[in-house]
């Protein structure tokens, strides 16, 4: 129909970690808030899937949330992204694996916050 190829043209709208259906945070972490994007990602035209937001204050090296089935690559993706040591900036990775798990793998350091923007491709079969 016209509206479900200008739905998958237009792609999906953002969802917001920790809302209403949405994907919860995990292992403590949560937005930082105020003016900084709070944690979401939507699906594209095409499959691009995108992620943004600035987390805090969950456990070093463990899950930040989940993606839902429809959102996950088929293999591991990396994206470079930047985090904050009180108030240091330094670069790191964010990490998104098949089952959806999201992780920020950080160097040096323990960050108190990490920065997250990045875009990854589905693979359709």
């Amino acid at each position: 129909t016209t509206s479900g190829l200008n739905a998958l043209i237009e792609g999906d709208g953002w969802h917001y970690v920790g809302g209403t259906d949405e994907p919860a945070f995990e292992n403590s972490w949560n937005n930082v808030g105020g003016t900084s994007t709070a944690m979401s990602f939507r699906l594209r035209a095409g499959g691009e899937v995108n992620l943004a937001g600035v987390v805090t204050s969950g456990t070093p090296g463990a899950v930040i949330f989940t993606l839902p089935e429809g959102f996950r690559p088929s293999t591991d993706v990396f994206m470079p992204t930047t985090g904050s040591i009180s108030g240091t900036m330094s670069g790191g990775l964010v990490r998104v694996e098949p089952d959806g798990n999201v992780y920020g793998l950080r160097s040096g350091a323990n960050h108190d916050s990490i920065y997250i923007l990045g875009t990854f491709w589905l693979v359709f079969a």
